[in-house]
């Protein structure tokens, strides 16, 4: 639902969910492959229904969580969404949404060299 209110209401996407650590993993990750480890690797993905609260608290908490996104947010961001959310949204309780992460796992084993 952030992600939809971002795109929406500011025109914004959120670029990247690692905040910029990435680079200090990546770096670890070529240290030990260019030394002769390779890992052994895995991924899946993880989704969780989630139930946002449309009640006025709830919006302001929505409102919120958005708002600490975004820098430099707009004099009337608040107002912004309440206002989105209103039209998208009015008179629901509540909205369900699903959410989707994708985990990746790395297991390196550092006392031997793999052979490639």
């Amino acid at each position: 639902m952030y992600n939809e209110i971002l795109k929406k209401v500011f025109n914004k996407t959120i670029e990247n969910g690692y905040d910029g650590h990435w680079h200090s993993f990546y770096a670890m990750f070529n240290r030990l492959f260019l030394s002769g480890f390779y890992p052994i690797t895995g991924y899946f993905d993880e989704y969780k229904d989630i139930s946002e609260d449309l009640s006025k608290e709830g919006v302001k908490k929505i409102a919120a969580n958005v708002i600490s996104l975004i820098d430099n947010p707009p004099e009337f961001a608040t107002q912004m969404i309440e206002e989105y959310l209103s039209s998208e949204y009015g008179g629901k309780e509540s909205i369900k949404t699903r959410d989707m992460r994708r985990y990746g796992m790395i297991l390196w084993d550092v006392n031997n060299k793999s052979a490639r």
